[in-house]
C-alpha cells in the first residue's frame, strides 16, 4: 500500500473523532459481483431526536440523548450533518428508545443494532460507482446514527468511501464520499 493512502486514512481517522478503526485496519475491501463490500468491526454511535416532546436513547448503559424538552423538525441540513461521537468496538445487543411523539403518544422501543448490521459491511449510496472506489485505502470505522423523528425511528450509516477520481473535476481533493444511508426505518 502506498504510504500516502495509509497516511491519509490515519489522519482522517484521528480527525474524524474518537473512533479508531483499530480492528478494521486489517480488513480488505473488495468489489464482488458488482457489489462493494467494505467490512467494519468498530463504529461510532450517535443519536438525535426531532419532532418529539421528550426523548431518551440508552446505548450501552449510557444516555446518548436525555431530553425532556420538545425538539424541532428534522431538516436536510440535519441529515447531511449526522455523525457519531460515542466510540464502540462492538455492538451492544439492544438500544432502548423512550420518547413522546408530537401527538403526545408515549413510545418505548428496543432496536437491535447488531442484527441490523449483522453483515458487518458498510452501507453505501445506490448512485455510488463501485468501480471508482479506491480499495487500497483501509476502511475507517463508520458512524451509525439513530434518529427519532416524531413516530419513526431511522438508523443511518455514514462511512468515508475513498474514490479513485474526484467527484468535482475542478477540485482534486473531492475524492471522498460520506453519504448518510438509511439502514433501518420503522414508524410506530
Amino acid at each position: 500500500m502506498e504510504f500516502r493512502y495509509l497516511a491519509m486514512a490515519a489522519a482522517m481517522t484521528v480527525t474524524g473523532g474518537c473512533h479508531s478503526g483499530i480492528k478494521s485496519w486489517h480488513m480488505k475491501s473488495k468489489v464482488e459481483n458488482g457489489v462493494l463490500k467494505i467490512p467494519f468491526y468498530d463504529h461510532s454511535f450517535g443519536a438525535r431526536c426531532f419532532d418529539t416532546l421528550r426523548c431518551r436513547v440508552l446505548y450501552e448503559n449510557a444516555y446518548i440523548v436525555n431530553s425532556g424538552s420538545p425538539s424541532g423538525p428534522f431538516t436536510e441540513r440535519d441529515r447531511d450533518n449526522l455523525s457519531g461521537g460515542w466510540a464502540n468496538l462492538d455492538f451492544p445487543s439492544v438500544t432502548r428508545i423512550v420518547w413522546t411523539s408530537k401527538d403526545g403518544t408515549n413510545h418505548d422501543e428496543k432496536i437491535d443494532l447488531g442484527e441490523i448490521f449483522r453483515s458487518r459491511t458498510v452501507r453505501y449510496a445506490p448512485d455510488l460507482d463501485v468501480n471508482d472506489v479506491n480499495l487500497r485505502v483501509p476502511p475507517s470505522a463508520p458512524d451509525i446514527v439513530l434518529v427519532v423523528e416524531d413516530r419513526s425511528i431511522h438508523v443511518y450509516m455514514k462511512a468515508w468511501i475513498y474514490l479513485l477520481h474526484p467527484t468535482d473535476p475542478t477540485n482534486r481533493y473531492s475524492t471522498l464520499r460520506a453519504d448518510p444511508v438509511v439502514a433501518y426505518s420503522h414508524t410506530f
